[in-house]
């Protein structure tokens, strides 16, 4: 029996901590006292490029993966790095979100089949572009507590969702951006929500007493009725779309705005060359009595 079999576990942990994912395996295969070695490893880097210049298979990788991951406890990952090739065979975009650790995850062009549970306990951000969805449930069981408890950001940009309705209901979040005008209903349930930035063409659903937590908004067309629960914003982005809105109908202007936002120290608005738009700017303005950062964009023509 060598001096490493007389180790706390600590120590035997820290001193693996040191090697690759690789060495760390095979130094659990030397005996017994040494078999849960990757099993709190705090850096994990694969690399499917490497392994199959190894001699490797495709499937070979997939199952070292799985096998890692399998034997490690839950403890906190410092480091996490993947670098694969997905396929529709053995990594698949389900199993590849199945492996990660991450605090932050981008999705760009893929797509994301249905039914799938997914669990991603560390996440806090995830970015979603150009992702199809093939079932509704997909998306709100991705961005759900069940899969991301921690999840704080939510962005979702140009995306197919598998339906024309969204409900987003993390009472994690934070915040919520959504780019996608092909939303016909989207309904936020969100009790401590900070920033909401909508561009769609349906009016957000958002329970009043959602409201009152909101410090950053952003909108586009047809938001104007929950203007006035938000009672705390401090930064209002309005495009030319939301300011179009208000120019409709036969019911004034002020009727349409709250008398104060006394809170909001950043105004930033998108403007087409009207008298209608200007007579909102300067309702917005009078709105916004210590505003302290104006930001107008011309569309068209300069105003």
């Amino acid at each position: 029996m060598d001096r490493s079999s007389f180790l706390p576990d600590e120590v035997r942990n820290y001193i693996v901590s040191f090697l690759s994912v690789e060495d760390a395996m095979r130094v659990s295969a030397v005996s017994k006292l040494w078999r849960n070695a990757c099993s709190s490893l705090i850096r994990l880097t694969f690399d499917e490029v490497e392994f199959l210049e190894r001699g490797y298979t495709v499937a070979n990788f997939r199952d070292f993966v799985d096998e890692i991951l399998f034997r490690h406890d839950g403890s906190d990952v410092l480091e996490f790095h993947l670098r694969v090739m997905i396929d529709d065979i053995h990594v698949t975009p389900r199993r590849v979100i199945g492996w990660l650790f991450v605090k932050s995850l981008r999705l760009f062009s893929v797509q994301i089949e249905g039914p799938v549970l997914f669990k991603l306990p560390s996440l806090e951000k995830i970015y979603m572009n150009d992702v199809i969805f093939t079932n509704d449930e997909v998306l709100q069981n991705l961005i759900s507590s069940r899969a991301c408890p921690l999840l704080q950001e939510v962005e979702i940009q140009s995306c197919v969702i598998g339906g024309p309705a969204l409900v987003i209901a993390n009472p994690a979040l934070l915040s919520v951006v959504v780019y996608d005008e092909e939303i016909t209903e989207l309904k936020i349930f969100v009790p401590k929500l900070l920033k909401v930035v909508c561009h769609c063409w349906s009016m957000p659903i958002i329970p009043k007493n959602n409201l009152a937590s909101l410090t950053d908004v952003a909108a586009a067309a047809g938001v104007q009725e929950i203007l006035i629960g938000l009672i705390n914003v401090k930064t209002l982005c309005f495009n030319s779309i939301f300011i179009e809105y208000l120019c409709w109908g036969e019911e004034t202007l002020v009727s349409r705005l709250p008398l104060c936002f006394r809170n909001v120290r950043s105004l930033c608005l998108e403007l087409f060359d009207s008298y209608k738009h200007f007579e909102v700017l300067k309702l917005l303005v009078r709105s916004c009595p210590d505003v302290v950062r104006l930001e107008i964009t011309a569309v068209g023509q300069v105003c």
